[in-house]
Parts: C-alpha cells; sequence; structure tokens
C-alpha cells in the first residue's frame, strides 16, 4: 500500500466505496473499513490506473477510473468521493 501512504481517506469516500463498490452493510470500525476499502482498490486498478494515481494525486482535482467500472474523484491527495 505504498501509494497511499501519503493519502488521506475521507469519511465520506470510505462511506460511498463500501455503499457503491462493495456493497457492504456491515459496522465496522474505520480502521478495519479503510484497510478493506485500499486493498479492494488495490486489487481492482489496472497497472496504469496505478501509474496514474501516483502521477496525479497532487494535481488538484483529479477524476481517475477504477478498474473500468468506476471514478474516484481526488483533490490535493485527499480521496473525495467515488462514481
Amino acid at each position: 500500500m505504498k501509494m497511499f501512504e501519503q493519502m488521506v481517506l475521507t469519511k465520506h469516500f470510505i462511506e460511498r466505496y463500501c455503499q457503491r463498490i462493495l456493497h457492504l452493510k456491515s459496522k465496522m470500525s474505520y480502521k478495519e473499513v479503510r484497510d478493506v476499502v485500499l486493498d479492494d482498490m488495490i486489487e481492482r486498478m489496472t497497472i496504469i490506473e496505478k501509474q496514474c494515481f501516483e502521477l496525479l494525486t497532487n494535481s488538484g482535482i483529479v477524476k481517475l477510473t477504477l478498474g473500468h467500472t468506476a471514478q474516484i474523484v481526488i483533490e490535493d491527495n485527499r480521496l473525495i468521493t467515488v462514481y
């Protein structure tokens, strides 16, 4: 998870990721859910998506694809939401 070391995951992002991507409804602690979300993102992202993610995370507001099925919104090294 080296590429996520400096990344801030907002509570909104984690909630939306669980709702829209993972379809989780169980109550888990923030740390547990954060780890599940990060592990899932790493598995879903292609190599090119990972490279774009590392390159563009500090570039203002950016929308990147996630596994050809969703888009994540990043703003200045913070994951904001997922569509």
